[in-house]
């Protein structure tokens, strides 16, 4: 029985539980995407490794006076967190 706007008190609590578990499915989607392109991501670098790029990440390492794993660290760039 709703008297006025008041709500009885379970009720409130039973939409608020609602809309958290609502909002799960998205966060669990949007999740899943970013899992998806740090993947996409994690193959791009593997694939940009060959002949020209390696060689130039090389160079750029000479030329910073760095290591080259120092060098690959710098090029892979940035990842989603999730």
């Amino acid at each position: 029985m709703c008297i006025g706007n008041k709500h009885p008190t379970f009720i409130r609590y039973v939409d608020r539980f609602a809309l958290g578990r609502i909002s799960l499915i998205p966060a669990a989607v949007i999740r899943q995407i970013l899992v998806q392109e740090n993947r996409q991501l994690d193959a791009d670098d593997k694939a940009a490794m060959d002949g020209a790029n390696r060689s130039r990440v090389e160079e750029a390492a000479r030329l910073e006076s760095i290591s080259f794993e120092k060098a690959m660290e710098r090029r892979k760039g940035f990842r989603y967190l999730y």
